[in-house]
């Protein structure tokens, strides 16, 4: 398969895109990439993009009032979960496409007392229920298709991803050491298992127990199916959830949608999305993978920005992306992991450490040309000394 998948049970973009202004490159040191393909303006659309995985709010996702799918607000007759979770989605569309997704795999977990309210109680950014998802999601593509093995299907899924161990994310973060700063030894025996403990081995442990229960061995028609798909890299090797939710970690989207008053331009990349939802008044916040998203690099003088679709009967989750300035032929496009607007506006020794947790220093075009205004003697101590005030960016 190319690395984005054509097959829509795959996930990928709401609408075609125009494929003559770009085109996906493997980058060397910086995995795929989206490159122009010809001059591009200011405020073009480059592409629409439906969300792989998703995840609303705790409060969201076990509301009634919003769709269990899109997370719009409800208007009118809801069309009710048939599977017996007990919440309602939007449409029959929305029904379908989370039925696709998975939905039924994780139905029982829902309500007052469920798995899903119990992560999201210790899961605070949603990267372990987003998992869960990707679980059910996987489940659904071998159920249909008995060709596909649960490994295969999950390689799939994630391929043309940047791929990280949630546990040397979560070192980077808090020590800012990454690459070839890390004694391998020290992290693999101690530091990566005291992580694992700590934060994933319990809901692993809960993923097991829900798929092995007699419900779900129910919904495979067979128990030798079932026993497959437990038996699979997902529930037996702790590095696949380590990388699954590592990658969410450098690739998802924080969004959150807001009515009536639709504000069209935000933050990109993990910066807060706001839009129209339908209905009353409502704040959403979520969190959702996509895939072509996922392949705008990062740079602290991006030359895109995303928006959130408010067209009537859209998903609020739908991202679209445009050109924020003038863009050249073979120039990258570009995002901003920032979470800010502008990056320029922060310092470079701030800029990187608040990149650290994507375990990479940034050598964009104003990073580097910070770096050779700096005096010789300077140079160090500002990729050095990151425990240290910054009074000049207050």
């Amino acid at each position: 398969m190319s690395v984005l998948s054509d097959d829509p049970r795959y996930g990928g973009i709401v609408e075609p895109f125009d494929s003559s202004l770009f085109h996906i490159a493997a980058l060397e040191g910086r995995g795929n990439g989206l490159i122009a393909n010809k001059f591009i303006p200011a405020g073009t659309l480059l592409f629409r993009e439906f969300p792989m995985v998703q995840n609303t709010s705790e409060k969201q996702c076990l509301s009634v009032d919003c769709c269990l799918w899109c997370a719009n607000k409800i208007v009118g007759e809801p069309a009710h979960c048939c599977s017996g979770c007990k919440l309602n989605f939007c449409s029959g569309s929305c029904q379908e496409l989370a039925a696709k997704g998975g939905h039924k795999w994780l139905c029982s977990l829902y309500g007052m007392g469920g798995l899903i309210e119990r992560l999201a109680a210790g899961d605070r950014q949603g990267n372990v229920i987003l998992a869960l998802k990707l679980y059910g999601k996987v489940a659904q593509l071998v159920l249909e298709d008995s060709s596909i093995s649960p490994d295969a299907a999950l390689d799939t899924l994630l391929q043309g991803l940047q791929q990280e161990d949630y546990c040397r994310v979560v070192h980077a973060f808090r020590t800012g050491m990454f690459g070839d700063q890390v004694d391998e030894d020290m992290f693999n025996n101690l530091i990566a298992p005291a992580y694992f403990r700590a934060t994933l081995e319990g809901p692993l442990e809960s993923f097991r127990a829900h798929f092995a229960s007699p419900e779900m061995v129910g919904l495979w028609g067979s128990v030798e199916r079932a026993d497959s798909f437990i038996h699979s890299k997902l529930f037996t090797e702790d590095i696949t959830l380590r990388n699954i939710v590592g990658c969410y970690m450098q690739n998802a989207l924080e969004v959150s949608t807001r009515s009536p008053a639709p504000l069209s331009v935000f933050q990109d990349a993990t910066a807060t999305a706001t839009a129209t939802a339908r209905g009353p008044p409502a704040t959403i916040t979520g969190k959702g993978l996509y895939r072509m998203y996922a392949m705008l690099n990062h740079s602290c003088d991006c030359n895109t920005q995303n928006d959130i679709s408010s067209e009537p009967g859209q998903s609020s989750s739908v991202v679209l992306v445009y050109t924020r300035r003038d863009v050249q032929p073979h120039e990258e496009l570009t995002t901003t992991y920032l979470h800010v607007a502008d990056g320029r506006a922060l310092s470079r020794r701030k800029r990187h450490r608040a990149l650290k947790q994507y375990t990479f220093a940034c050598n964009c075009s104003v990073c580097e040309t910070e770096y050779m205004s700096l005096p010789e003697a300077e140079r160090d101590l500002s990729d050095s000394d990151d425990s240290s005030d910054d009074s000049s960016d207050d």
